[in-house]
Parts: structure tokens; C-alpha cells; sequence
């Protein structure tokens, strides 16, 4: 690849130039109940860009193979599927610390399929302390399950239920 295809390809990932992740305004801490999470540092208004997440994608059958065996399976989901099979996805930087509320979500997310980024935004004002989270979709999740009648982390794979609750660009 020249030189002139590198800068094309790495301006095709970038955030564009008006767009404005705010410095400060996050944090990452621990959480009773979920390992880490991404939190409000300050007061942050509704609508603001939290952050562009970069995702690294591989084959389903990679992720069958070796990354459900392994700490990855927690921050793996299907970005799409298609005639060759499903490509999974793992989101980079704070784009796999965002915990998931069903009830309560105040950060959306939109998948920029021809970024290969995830944007995500806030839904309503919060107050400093805040933990900002994700919905990862309707139902049980695969951790809460406890016997055959609830979904499993399997059966969520074979879903593509992050589609459902994301709002999708290409």
C-alpha cells in the first residue's frame, strides 16, 4: 500500500472534523456489580458525542474457535451478517466498558459500518457520578441466565440483537 492509500485509508476511520469527543468529561471506575464502567465526570447535556469507538472485526468461526473460550466472549457481539457467515465484533477503547441497563439506558449508540466505528451519544442530561450505559437489547442476558427457559450467550450470538437497538449507517 503507497503512501497516498495509507492517509486515504486511515481518513476513511477517522472522526470527522466538526465532530468533538469532550476531553474530561468521562471516566472509567469499578462498579459493585459490573467490573468497570464509564461514568459522568461532570455534568454532561443530552445529545453530546461521548465517544467514536474503533472496532476490531474477525470471522464467527475465528471467534468460535478461540475467543468465546476466553475473557473476549464478554465483549463480543455479531457488526453483521452475510452469504460467508457472520463477522463479529469487539469495540476498542470505551466502547467495551459501557455496562447495560434495560431499563434505564442513557447513551444510545449508532454503528458506522463504513467507519468501522460505533458513535455514541448521550440520551438525557446527567448529573457528575453518573454510570452512562448501553441497552444490550430486550430479555434475559446470557449472564442472568439460570436454567433452559432463558437466553443464552449462545443463543444471543445467533441473534444479531445488537442490530435491533442500534441505529445502523453505511
Amino acid at each position: 500500500m503507497n503512501d497516498e492509500a495509507r492517509a486515504e485509508e486511515i481518513s476513511r476511520h477517522a472522526i470527522a472534523d466538526d465532530e468533538e469527543v469532550p476531553k474530561g468529561a468521562l471516566s472509567v471506575r469499578k462498579t459493585d456489580q459490573a467490573g468497570r464502567g464509564v461514568f459522568a465526570a461532570k455534568p454532561l447535556q443530552a445529545g453530546m458525542l461521548l465517544n467514536v469507538s474503533h472496532v476490531l472485526l474477525f470471522p464467527a468461526d475465528e471467534y468460535q474457535e478461540h475467543g468465546r473460550h476466553t475473557q473476549l466472549d464478554n465483549y463480543t457481539y455479531i457488526w453483521s451478517k452475510g452469504k460467508d457467515g457472520s463477522t463479529m465484533a469487539l469495540a476498542l477503547g470505551l466502547g467495551s466498558l459501557f455496562n447495560h441497563s434495560y431499563e434505564s439506558p442513557n447513551v444510545s449508540y449508532t454503528f458506522d459500518r463504513a467507519k468501522e466505528t460505533i458513535r455514541y451519544t448521550l440520551m438525557k442530561n446527567v448529573d457528575a457520578e453518573t454510570e452512562l450505559c448501553i441497552s444490550y437489547g430486550s430479555g434475559k442476558m446470557w449472564w442472568e441466565a439460570k436454567d433452559e427457559s432463558q437466553t443464552t450467550r449462545e443463543d444471543s450470538a445467533e441473534r444479531d440483537w445488537m442490530e435491533g437497538f442500534a441505529t445502523i449507517s453505511s
